[in-house]
């Protein structure tokens, strides 16, 4: 060029996305159009056309001289000494008021305005008429769109059975807790544990080790007491873990034989303490609390509320099938 030359390198090469991947954006794009705005007045004045839209432009003028510069102001307010009940304009037989209107804009006007009140006024003006045209639209579509009525009638039916299934199955099996646990009192036996060992893991300092042992061997002190008794001069002298297990949960465990009272070998840790595990009692399968497997059984005591709720409802409003007639929808 005039200025010398130019070495220009390509880095990179974005292609155009897919149409999925830039839909939303696209559809931001042609929202803030001014063919969107336009295809939105032609639509309005259609609706005005065909629902016989008139305008009272003497209330209109009326209106705008008793408002003025006040409608500038955020949430203003005016003082006027006859009721605001003139219509504005009329659309499919409904009259919208100048306090229709004035009411609008008080919602509308969030913060001062520096245009001039005329030009406020007449936008809001027709903001406000194109939001009732649009709004009174919406209330014919079922009307004039069959396959749109039959769309929002499945909508609602199916937003009704969703919100009576939650009252009556999904919820309630959550909140009912008096039936849950009659329901659970039902069932008590297929939710079982295994037989389980109850167990105390002891994690000893070597020099306390057999002291420890032999107490345990006595029986007369709990785990907290020994462990209270040694860890007077040393906090880390003793320390314990109580639970219970099923076989296959505890690999220490598993390798012993299972009694009550029994020991297990001894095992290092990396930090030079000594760890055993003492068999306090092994207990044999029973059935589980409801706290044990609470998930399962409120997701067993939604499908009883069901079959219970589909039941009474059939018993309420019963059904007559008409084989032949029902015979002849099956393609042979």
């Amino acid at each position: 060029t005039e200025f010398g030359f130019h070495i220009i390198k390509r880095l990179s090469k974005e292609t155009l996305p897919d149409f999925e991947t830039a839909k939303n954006d696209l559809k931001k794009k042609v929202e803030r159009d001014s063919r969107s705005s336009i295809a939105k007045e032609i639509m309005v004045s259609k609706i005005k056309a065909e629902y016989g839209f008139s305008e009272n432009k003497a209330a209109k003028d009326n209106l705008y001289k008793l408002i003025g510069d006040k409608i500038l102001e955020p949430k203003f307010e005016i003082v006027q000494k006859i009721a605001l009940d003139v219509p504005l304009f009329t659309l499919a037989g409904i009259n919208y008021t100048q306090q229709d209107f004035v009411t609008y804009v008080q919602d509308k006007q969030k913060k001062k305005r520096t245009e001039a009140a005329q030009k406020v006024f007449n936008d809001y003006y027709d903001l406000f008429v194109e939001e009732k045209a649009l709004a009174y639209e919406e209330t014919q579509l079922e009307r004039k769109y069959p396959d749109f009525k039959s769309l929002m009638k499945e909508y609602r039916d199916g937003i009704l059975l969703f919100e009576l299934t939650d009252k009556k199955v999904w919820s309630k099996a959550v909140t009912d807790t008096v039936g849950l646990k009659a329901f659970h009192e039902t069932i008590k036996t297929k939710y079982m544990w295994g037989e389980r060992a109850e167990i105390t893991t002891y994690t000893v300092k070597p020099e306390v080790l057999k002291a420890v042992k032999k107490l345990i061997a006595k029986g007369k002190l709990t785990p907290g007491e020994i462990a209270a008794k040694y860890n007077a001069k040393d906090s880390k002298a003793v320390q314990f873990e109580t639970g219970k297990f099923e076989k296959g949960q505890n690999e220490k465990l598993d390798k012993m034989a299972w009694a009550a009272n029994g020991i297990s070998e001894d095992y290092i840790n990396t930090d030079k303490t000594v760890s055993f595990i003492k068999i306090n009692k092994v207990i044999p399968a029973t059935p589980k609390e409801l706290g044990d497997a609470k998930g399962f059984i409120i997701s067993d005591y939604q499908e009883y509320l069901e079959k219970s709720w589909i039941a009474e409802l059939k018993n309420k409003y019963p059904v007559n099938i008409v084989p032949g007639v029902l015979n002849t929808l099956v393609k042979k």
